[in-house]
């Protein structure tokens, strides 16, 4: 007997076989040297992680923790460094080319951790009083997340103190329900990280999820929302999320209980996302939030849509634009230079770009585009 074959069941058997979906085709290994200061530029991350330790006992690998264990590392961002790059070795490391680990610190628990991020922030002013926590997205390896906030941290000369909330992903493309599965239980070690950071002197948390990194950010928003945590709620800023892979009746029924709404609440979205276009053809959905057509879908009046549709990324699938193009980063890095709080305030002046502001069913949409002066996108 013959079996119709459908579309969706060909995407499905894509996404086994083929590395298409949100995540890194590639995965990198982190590289452990002694390189002198003037080698390359040097960045803090701290890291807070529910994965297990692998064999050698120096990183995480994608295997699920009970607990959550705490870190941070030097990472050096070598001269050659082109933005939106994450630059791995091919081969030996290199400082002068190569993104390298220069320091480690393993924290015995949260005290410490909590120690160290009042040291990172002491006597610091302003934004540099920020704690940003990035929660990365699907099929993505340990090593990876640390080095793609080192090299955010860098292009957006972001001065406060950079937080990866390392979720334990299987970085294999064949394993995506293994990881929508270490999304749902990493809710309570992110709320856990996210309220030790209330407990400290930065003055504001930041948090920016990517891809399926944002159902885990919306969801412990939620949780942490109907827990009822003033302390913490209070403490948390923007919330970004950039290339949204959520159902779009999922993310309007999340918000209606994250009360009161971080602000400002920006999503950064694209209809030229090939990640989410095949999301959305998998899951039997028209689009996914990151990919939205109509932000009129969304109607809440406390949301800000970004849409960078016209800026190529630096990744094939174009599911990372406002971290990879290079043009998008210069004009964020160039808004939070002028005055801009965390990761972009809407309310900034965005003549760096060819810019449309429109108001879509309450729902404020700012369209960027390339200036016409000849920026490449």
């Amino acid at each position: 007997m013959r079996v119709k074959t459908t579309l969706r069941q060909w995407a499905l058997m894509a996404l086994m076989i083929t590395p298409v979906l949100p995540g890194c085709a590639g995965h990198g290994v982190m590289s452990f040297i002694n390189a002198p200061p003037q080698s390359g530029t040097p960045h803090q991350v701290f890291v807070a992680t529910n994965r297990q330790k692998d064999e050698s006992g120096e990183i995480y690998n994608g295997k699920r923790s009970t607990t959550v264990s705490y870190d941070a590392y030097t990472v050096s961002v070598p001269p050659t460094h082109k933005p939106g790059k994450v630059e791995w070795a091919k081969g030996k490391p290199d400082p002068k080319t190569d993104f390298v680990t220069t320091g480690q610190w393993k924290f015995d628990g949260s005290a410490a951790f909590k120690s160290a991020v009042n040291d990172a922030v002491k006597g610091k002013k302003g934004p540099g009083r920020e704690a940003v926590v990035f929660v990365h997205g699907y099929n993505t390896s340990y090593s990876e997340g640390v080095y793609r906030l080192a090299q955010i941290k860098h292009d957006f000369k972001m001065p406060g103190v950079a937080v990866h909330f390392s979720w334990p992903s299987a970085a294999e493309t064949r394993y995506y329900v293994y990881d929508r599965d270490s999304v749902a239980l990493s809710r309570d070690a992110l709320n856990k990280l996210l309220a030790e950071l209330a407990g400290t002197d930065v003055s504001r948390i930041v948090v920016v999820g990517h891809s399926m990194g944002t159902i885990l950010t919306v969801e412990t928003l939620r949780q942490i929302s109907m827990l009822g945590d003033a302390k913490l709620q209070r403490k948390l800023g923007p919330v970004v999320l950039l290339s949204p892979d959520i159902d779009v009746d999922v993310f309007k029924s999340q918000i209606t209980r994250i009360n009161p709404l971080p602000n400002p609440f920006i999503i950064f979205t694209s209809s030229e996302d090939k990640a989410l276009k095949l999301s959305a053809l998998i899951t039997g959905t028209k689009d996914r939030l990151g990919s939205l057509a109509s932000v009129s879908e969304i109607g809440n009046d406390k949301v800000t849509v970004v849409d960078v549709s016209k800026f190529k990324g630096g990744d094939k699938l174009d599911h990372f634009a406002v971290a990879t193009s290079p043009a998008l980063i210069s004009l964020i890095s160039g808004l939070l230079e002028s005055g801009g709080i965390g990761f972009l305030d809407p309310k900034n002046d965005l003549s760096l770009a060819e810019t449309s502001v429109n108001m879509v069913s309450n729902v404020t949409q700012v369209v960027l585009s390339p200036l016409s002066s000849g920026t490449a996108p």
